[in-house]
C-alpha cells in the first residue's frame, strides 16, 4: 500500500519538496465542503470516503480513495474552495502539497508544476467524459466540421472579453495572438458545435448547452466562458452534443497559443474543467436523488 503513495509522491518530481505529512485519526475530516483550499493531499494509509451536497439533493457519495491516491486536487486547478467533504474512514496519513507555493511555481513557469496541471487537467476531462457516459447513452458523432464565418479582429475580441474573470489580466499582444490562433463563428440556434476532432470555444456573446441523448441538459455555458474543455483537453468527442442556445459569437481555438497568451488560456482551461466538473457531480446528485424518491 505504502509503496503506491511513494511511486505517486515521487512522480511529482522536484514539487515533492513543497510536500508537507499529515494525519487524520479514524472519524475525522480531513477537509469539510466550502471550505478554502489548502492543498492536494496524497494518501500513504488510510482509506477515505468523499461525499457531497447539492441543496435540495441530499448528501450523495462520490468516492472512495485508499493509498495512493490524489484528493483535492481539483484546487491545482482552480484554487478555488473545497466542493465536498473527505472523511478519513481509517486512519489516516500522507503528504499535502501546499496549494500557494505551488501557485507561485506554476506562475513563474515552473516545468514540474507545468507539467501537474497538464496531468491534472487530463485527468479531470476524462472523468468528466466517464461521468457523461454514465449519465446517458451516448450521442451519433457529429462527423459534419463546423465551418468559419466571422473574421476576429484583435480589438473586437477585447471588446466582447476584456471585463470578465481571467480575460481582464489579458494585455494587447495576448488578445492579438487570440485573434491570430482562432477561428471566428457566428451561427443561430441549433447549430450543433460539438466534433470529431474538438476545439475549444469561446464564447463572445450568446449561450452554448452540451445536452445528453435523451435531450438531459448538462451544461450551459455563456459570455467569456470556455465551453468543450473537457472534449478538447482529453481530443476526443465527448458523448454528448453542444448545441447553440442562443445567437452566439464565437471563437474556435484548434489548440492553445504559444506564449504569454497560451499560459493564461490554460489557467483558464483548468478553472474551466473544474467548473464543468463540479456542474456535472450536481447533475448526477440531482438525478439520483429522483431515482431514490
Amino acid at each position: 500500500m505504502a509503496e503506491a503513495a511513494e511511486r505517486a509522491l515521487a512522480q511529482l518530481g522536484e514539487l515533492a519538496r513543497l510536500a508537507v505529512a499529515f494525519g487524520v485519526p479514524a472519524g475525522r475530516a480531513i477537509f469539510r465542503q466550502h471550505d478554502q483550499s489548502d492543498g492536494l493531499y496524497l494518501i500513504s494509509r488510510g482509506d477515505v470516503v468523499v461525499t457531497g451536497r447539492t441543496p435540495g439533493d441530499g448528501r450523495v457519495e462520490l468516492a472512495r480513495l485508499g493509498p495512493g491516491a490524489m484528493l483535492g486536487e481539483f484546487c491545482l486547478l482552480d484554487g478555488g474552495r473545497r466542493s465536498a467533504d473527505a472523511l478519513a474512514i481509517s486512519d489516516c496519513t500522507g503528504w499535502r502539497l501546499d496549494l500557494a507555493r505551488f501557485a507561485g511555481l506554476l506562475e513563474a513557469g515552473d516545468p514540474d508544476a507545468l507539467a501537474l496541471a497538464v496531468a491534472l487537467r487530463a485527468q479531470v476531462a476524462v472523468r468528466s467524459g466517464d461521468l457523461v457516459a454514465a449519465l446517458a447513452g451516448p450521442v451519433a458523432a457529429n462527423t459534419a466540421p463546423v465551418a468559419a464565418n466571422m473574421p476576429l479582429v484583435a480589438d473586437f475580441v477585447a471588446a466582447r472579453l476584456h471585463t470578465f474573470p481571467g480575460f481582464d489580466q489579458f494585455g494587447p499582444a495576448d488578445w492579438q495572438a487570440l485573434a491570430a490562433a482562432g477561428q471566428g463563428h457566428r451561427h443561430p440556434p441549433g447549430t450543433r458545435l460539438d466534433q470529431t476532432v474538438p476545439a475549444l470555444w469561446i464564447v463572445l456573446r450568446g449561450a452554448l448547452q452540451w445536452q445528453a441523448a435523451d435531450g438531459l441538459q448538462l451544461l450551459v455555458h455563456g459570455p467569456g466562458a470556455l465551453a468543450g474543455a473537457a472534449a478538447f483537453t482529453a481530443g476526443m468527442a465527448w458523448p454528448a452534443r453542444m448545441l447553440v442556445r442562443e445567437t452566439a459569437e464565437l471563437i474556435a481555438l484548434p489548440a492553445l497559443p504559444d506564449g504569454p497568451a497560451g499560459r493564461k488560456l490554460a489557467r483558464l482551461l483548468g478553472q474551466a474543467l473544474v467548473r464543468d466538473q463540479r456542474r456535472l457531480t450536481r447533475v448526477r446528485a440531482r438525478l439520483a436523488a429522483m431515482a431514490a424518491a
